[in-house]
């Protein structure tokens, strides 16, 4: 931890702490060349991960100007630690406003408009945010909503779409396609705003349970959307939370449908990308009562069952591990492919004997 008073690169002078996560922490500063207050991100590790992740977060910021998007205003290192200066937004993160309840209907449109006006901003430069969720979008003392840390974001290649097979993010707003660990590119970004939409308005999270549970859920169902919300809302974030990528709206649609209350009329007008529908396999319940001398065909449907939660599962398990207990707003980060949970895989033994036998 840096000591206030602490002058950086003999320019910022730290005043206080404003937060911390995974990566490190968060302090507000005063720069003194310019005479204005900055928010100054220090790396609280140095494991290369980490550095990584800190080049990548450098690397988005500076290219990204925009209204709704933290500005990075530099860079340094103190000793051997890296940091970012960053616009101070000042006022509350939407997360912390949640904390009071359920926001008002008008508030949550203008906050999902600048949030979708910077993600499609991002999404013209090829930039997948990959961590949208409460705790990542800043609200300003004048209303305004500002999307931060792109730490996680990576430059999508030229389909689009990031790598497969590495899956970062936030549990608890994790596309269904994330949480396979497949391709992810804009749509996600989409997907991820909707739940934060819901939560905003309903002021519960879309899918309760463990991180794992949640993703087991998300992967057989769509969101809980309640029938008291404006029937233009409710359709509004049934398009952005489908299963299908392809049949969500891309953000910029969702900034211009957000520019007034959402209605159906204003959703018919938009047309979706070009794809083959919602080719979403419903997953068996795992609930599902098996009758007698139906063994074999139940069989096939809890053995896809298995797979799905070894799969997302594992795809948890790589998530560092604040990600995986209630630590609130712990920035996400990336961690390599790891091995099954010790329970988990004596579960999955077991079970193998049990359909084995």
């Amino acid at each position: 931890m840096i000591a206030e008073d602490t002058v950086l690169s003999d320019r910022y002078r730290i005043v206080s702490v404003l937060g911390r996560g995974g990566m490190g922490r968060v302090y507000e500063a005063v720069d003194l060349e310019r005479d204005e207050r900055v928010a100054v991100k220090v790396l609280r590790t140095a494991e290369p991960r980490d550095l990584r992740r800190f080049a990548s977060e450098s690397k988005v910021l500076a290219q990204l100007d925009h209204h709704a998007i933290v500005r990075m205003l530099g860079t340094g290192q103190h000793g051997d630690t890296p940091y970012l200066v960053m616009q101070l937004v000042g006022g509350r993160s939407l997360a912390d406003e949640l904390r009071d309840g359920p926001l008002d209907p008008d508030q949550v449109r203008r906050i999902g408009r600048d949030v979708a006006d910077a993600l499609a901003y991002a999404h013209r430069r090829d930039v997948v945010h990959r961590d949208v969720k409460p705790g990542n979008v800043l609200i300003g003392e004048d209303g305004s909503a500002h999307l931060a840390d792109f730490g996680i974001a990576r430059l999508a290649d030229v389909t689009g779409f990031t790598s497969t097979g590495v899956t970062m993010g936030t549990a608890a707003y994790l596309a269904p396609e994330q949480a396979r660990g497949g391709g992810v590119g804009p749509p996600a970004d989409v997907y991820a705003l909707g739940l934060v939409l819901l939560e905003a308005l309903t002021g519960e999270k879309a899918f309760s349970g463990t991180p794992t549970e949640a993703a087991v859920a998300r992967l057989s169902r769509d969101p809980a959307i309640p029938d008291r919300l404006d029937d233009g809302w409710r359709q509004l974030l049934r398009r952005l939370t489908a299963r299908d990528p392809q049949a969500r709206p891309s953000a910029e649609d969702v900034a211009s449908l957000l520019e007034q209350e959402p209605s159906a009329a204003a959703l018919d007008t938009v047309a979706l990308p070009p794809g083959d529908g919602d080719t979403t396999t419903e997953l068996p319940s795992p609930t599902t009562p098996q009758r007698p001398g139906r063994v074999r065909r139940v069989l096939p449907g809890l053995v896809l069952t298995v797979i799905a939660v070894v799969a997302v599962a594992v795809v948890l398990w790589a998530l560092p591990p604040d990600q995986t207990r209630p630590q609130p707003q712990e920035p996400a980060t990336t961690a390599p492919a790891a091995e099954l949970p010790q329970p988990l895989e004596d579960s999955l033994n077991r079970l193998d004997q049990e359909v084995s036998g």
